[in-house]
């Protein structure tokens, strides 16, 4: 895992035939509407950019009956961190999905994995904290960013 500091999450390109690939942190919730909640943070400005995605999220957690780490298309990746959207983020459900993230960055070798740092925003979570868990799990072909300096 690569780590860079005051990086905009958005200088990236996440067309379709890019490389790069956006990792939302998300949770386990579903509205009234059918709808993932994706009311915060980076799941909020991927709901904005991206029409629909989460409808698309909210399928996948029906089919999971609970937070769902994966692709939802060929450049957004969902990385569960909370179970509920109120909660605070999980150590246990970071590690999870850093695993999951780490079977598919090595299955597409070709792609770079952009993160942000999982559970420290909304999620409540300390870096340090989090970065001692997914540290040794996540290969080079993730990186890691913030835009705090």
């Amino acid at each position: 895992m690569i780590n860079l500091k005051g990086v905009n999450l958005w200088t990236y390109d996440y067309t379709e035939f890019s490389r790069y690939v956006l990792c939302v942190t998300t949770n386990g919730d579903v509205n009234m509407n059918g709808r993932a909640v994706m009311g915060r943070g980076v799941a909020l400005q991927v709901r904005n950019r991206i029409p629909g995605i989460d409808q698309v999220l909210a399928n996948r957690i029906k089919e999971e009956e609970g937070p769902f780490t994966g692709f939802l298309d060929n450049t957004i990746y969902s990385f569960a961190v909370k179970y509920h959207w109120s909660q605070k983020a999980s150590l246990e459900l970071i590690k999870e999905s850093a695993i999951i993230l780490q079977d598919d960055a090595e299955a597409n070798p070709e792609k770079i994995f952009i993160l942000p740092r999982p559970g420290c925003g909304n999620g409540h979570l300390i870096w340090r904290d989090v970065n001692e868990v997914i540290k040794p799990i996540l290969g080079d072909n993730i990186i890691c960013v913030t835009n705090q300096r």
